[in-house]
């Protein structure tokens, strides 16, 4: 017997702009409120000119994101 599941995450890529809402309410969360990063640091310059990876689980729960 052979049982099939889809797929349960998915990562997409993303440049700064497709990526800016989500990836910063992620990194809001993570970092400011669960790790006391200060606010003010957390975004920077860099931002625009990375690569997000964002990884969806389940249906369109977003779970981590990753810069490059």
């Amino acid at each position: 017997m052979k049982l099939y599941f889809p797929a349960m995450m998915r990562i997409e890529l993303m440049d700064w702009e497709r990526a800016r809402a989500e990836a910063s309410a992620i990194r809001r969360a993570v970092f400011v409120v669960e790790q006391g990063v200060p606010e003010d640091i957390e975004l920077d310059e860099h931002d625009p000119y990375c690569l997000h990876a964002l990884l969806q689980a389940y249906k369109d729960h977003k779970v981590g994101l990753s810069i490059q």
